[in-house]
């Protein structure tokens, strides 16, 4: 089990990847299963509730990360 200090993602790379490395692994995981972002979010639905709303703050994160580009 993870555990957190803070409700948001870290603001720095090096600390999200220590931090929320086995999240970024499903992650990486649930992206490769996914044929669409709609398919994506029912992949992460069916996760486990702790890992489930650890896989949207990333993709929260990566959508916020993409808008600014």
């Amino acid at each position: 089990m993870i555990t957190f200090d803070s409700p948001v993602y870290p603001d720095s790379l090096d600390e999200a990847r220590i931090l929320y490395e086995k999240v970024l692994l499903r992650f990486t995981e649930v992206v490769e299963q996914g044929q669409t972002s709609a398919n994506l979010l029912e992949i992460i639905t069916k996760e486990r509730d702790h890992l489930l709303v650890q896989l949207l703050r990333v993709v929260r994160k990566y959508l916020q990360i993409h808008q600014l580009k």
